[in-house]
Order: structure tokens, then C-alpha cells, then sequence
């Protein structure tokens, strides 16, 4: 396992992590090889359309709550990482606290 500081960020399809953070997650088993799909478009904030790998996450922990089978998508090197919808719409409900700048699962 593995831990990881994320975005919340719910206009992006899917969670998204960068190329060198997958390379850690090959190389420490937390990802392999046959976790990839295929390539796929996607739109983002700024109108521009790229082509990112695809895989799924074997599971994404947090607090108390195991989502697994999490779709997801690469960006490059220099990429945040990003808690997307699918990830977030597994869950029944959440919110970010702005006080004290978290988010809070119910």
C-alpha cells in the first residue's frame, strides 16, 4: 500500500494519476501491467482534447472507506493527482469542508 495526497477535482471523468506515480505504482506491485486498457480521449477544463492511457486501481482507501475497481487515467509527468467521478460517484454522498479543507464522506 501505498499513500498518496489527491485533488478532489468532480469534473474529471475518472481519477487521474501522473506518469512518474505510475511508474512507482509498477515497479512497488501496487500496479501491473495487465491492470492497462486502452487509450482514451478525453476533454478537459480548458476545451482541449488528449489521449491518456487507461487502467483500473485494485482499490483507492480512504478514511475508512475501500472503493475498488477504480477506473483511471494517466496524465503527464508533470500532473497533479485527481480524485474523479469515478471514484467519487461509487460513493453515496460527499462534501468538501472548506474550513478546514477536506473532504468528508458519509
Amino acid at each position: 500500500m501505498i499513500q498518496l495526497a489527491f485533488v478532489v477535482d468532480s469534473g474529471a471523468a475518472d481519477v487521474v494519476i501522473p506518469d512518474d506515480v505510475i511508474q512507482m505504482m509498477l515497479k512497488t506491485g501496487t500496479l501491473e501491467r495487465t491492470d492497462f486498457g486502452q487509450q482514451r480521449y478525453y476533454r478537459l477544463a480548458d476545451g482541449s482534447i488528449v489521449q491518456s492511457k487507461t487502467f483500473h486501481i485494485k482499490s483507492i482507501k480512504i478514511g475508512n472507506r475501500i472503493i475498488e475497481n477504480v477506473a483511471a487515467s494517466s496524465t503527464g509527468v508533470e500532473g497533479s493527482l485527481l480524485l474523479g467521478q469515478s471514484f467519487l460517484s461509487r460513493l453515496q454522498r460527499w462534501s468538501i469542508n472548506n474550513s478546514n479543507r477536506t473532504l468528508e464522506l458519509e
